[in-house]
């Protein structure tokens, strides 16, 4: 059976942590997911164990990350982005080399895409 392949992107501030036990109790266990899909939890740049790299540090440098990820774990079926992890998430659609015949949905929570004027 193929599972499908979720990544899960964190917000400014935080870490793969952050989702871990939410994924474990309501998507894995509550759910029941767990056999069906495979969740990839990455720190951004910079972000928990994720240290050391050097500027620009930019939506598409973050984007670029996530992308080496991918050609490592494989081409996901969803991006789950909260906060900044949504505004990864998005470029990351933008920018990612998907299959012909494959789709890769982003959900994009807690985020307004775009830039903002302040």
């Amino acid at each position: 059976m193929h599972r499908k392949r979720c990544y899960i992107l964190h917000g400014l501030l935080g870490s793969k942590a952050n989702w871990t036990g939410f994924v474990r109790k309501h998507l894995v266990a509550g759910l029941g997911l767990g056999q069906s899909w495979e969740f990839v939890l990455l720190d951004l740049r910079n972000h928990g164990s994720s240290v050391g790299f050097t500027g620009p540090h930019t939506m598409a440098a973050a984007a670029q990350d996530v992308i080496r990820s991918i050609n490592v774990y494989g081409v996901p079926d969803l991006i789950v982005g909260h906060s900044l992890g949504g505004k990864v998430a998005l470029e990351v659609a933008r920018a990612v080399d998907v299959p012909e015949g494959k789709a890769v949905d982003v959900w994009a929570l807690d985020c307004v895409p775009g830039t903002a004027a302040w």
